[in-house]
C-alpha cells in the first residue's frame, strides 16, 4: 500500500491501515527509541505511546512532508518524557554509543569498519550534553528551539553544545581519517 493510502485509511479509523502504518514505521521508531532507552521493552512502550499520539494528531499532519521524520520526532519526545518520568537518565542507559547506532547513522554510505570505529571513538569523547544535542540536531532533525525545550536548556546552550561537539568531532576525525574522501566531506559538513 502507498503511504498516503495508509494515512487516509488511518484518518478514517481503519484498523488494518493503522496496523499497516505501525508495521511500516516500527523499525525506524525502534532505532530512535532504543537510542535513548537502551531497553527493548521500554522502547516498545515508547513506540506504542508515540504511535497513539501520531494517530490522534494525524489530521494535523502535512502529507507533503515525511511521515517517518515526523514519527521519529514524536518518538524522541516520548522517549525523553519517559526518561524524565522514571529518572533513568544516565550516560550508560540514555546516550551510550554502540555499533548499531553508528551503522544506522552512516547507513547511506559504504564505510569501512575503521571509519566507523574512528567515528565511534570521536563520539565517545564528547560530553553527555554534546552527545545529546549532536544526536537530536543531526539524527533527529530537531531545531535548537526544540532541543532547548526538550532538554530544559536555553537555545544558546544548545547552539554552544553543538558548536563544541562539531569542533571536537572535526579535530578527532581529521586526525584519525585525514586521507579519505568521506572525512573531507564530513569535516566540511561539521
Amino acid at each position: 500500500m502507498k503511504i498516503n493510502t495508509l494515512i487516509q485509511g488511518c484518518l478514517r479509523e481503519e484498523k488494518k491501515a493503522q496496523y499497516a502504518l505501525y508495521k511500516f514505521l516500527f523499525q525506524d521508531l525502534m532505532r530512535t527509541a532504543f537510542w535513548y532507552l537502551r531497553d527493548e521493552q521500554k522502547s516498545v512502550e515508547v513506540i506504542n505511546d508515540a504511535f497513539f499520539k501520531l494517530i490522534v494528531n494525524l489530521k494535523t499532519f502535512d502529507t507533503s512532508k515525511d511521515i517517518v521524520a515526523w514519527a521519529k520526532k514524536i518518538t524522541s519526545r516520548c522517549a525523553i518524557d519517559k526518561i524524565r518520568r522514571e529518572k533513568l537518565y544516565n550516560e550508560k542507559t540514555a546516550l551510550g554509543i554502540d555499533q548499531d547506532t553508528l551503522e544506522y547513522f552512516l547507513s547511506k554510505e559504504n564505510k569501512s569498519s575503521n571509519q566507523s570505529q574512528d567515528i565511534e571513538n570521536a563520539l565517545l569523547t564528547l560530553s553527555i550534553e554534546q552527545k545529546r544535542v549532536f544526536h537530536m540536531f543531526f539524527l533527529e532533525g530537531f531545531s535548537h528551539k526544540d532541543i532547548a525545550q526538550e532538554l530544559s536548556i536555553s537555545e544558546r546552550s544548545s547552539k554552544r553544545y553543538l558548536s563544541e561537539a562539531k569542533k571536537n568531532m572535526k579535530e578527532k576525525l581529521s586526525a584519525a581519517l585525514l586521507s579519505t574522501d568521506f572525512v573531507l566531506i564530513l569535516i566540511l559538513f561539521l
